[in-house]
């Protein structure tokens, strides 16, 4: 049974993140890939960043996702893209 979120519907046990890969360990067409498996697997929480290969993680999955409605993204609002404490980044 899918978890519960307020105002959001129900989103996956599991999700997929993106540090150490989009961008860094794989490159676009190979990320698209791996989010599309994703969502065929069920996947609905999708866990990212602005510093995640300097806000190139972000910038793709806001590419991917771009028409979905049913994606929950969680993200981090302490360190810009180059990883300085500076708050709200992009």
């Amino acid at each position: 049974m899918p978890l519960q979120l307020r105002d959001c519907g129900p989103i996956s046990r599991v999700g997929l993140g993106t540090w150490a890969t989009f961008g860094d360990g794989v490159d676009e067409a190979t990320a698209r890939q791996v989010v599309a498996a994703a969502l065929d697997a069920g996947i609905t929480h999708i866990d990212t960043a602005p510093s995640y290969a300097g806000g190139i993680a972000e910038e793709w999955l806001g590419q991917f996702l771009s028409n979905r409605t049913d994606v929950v993204i969680s993200t981090k609002a302490y360190f810009d893209t180059t990883g300085n404490p500076v708050g709200l980044g992009r």
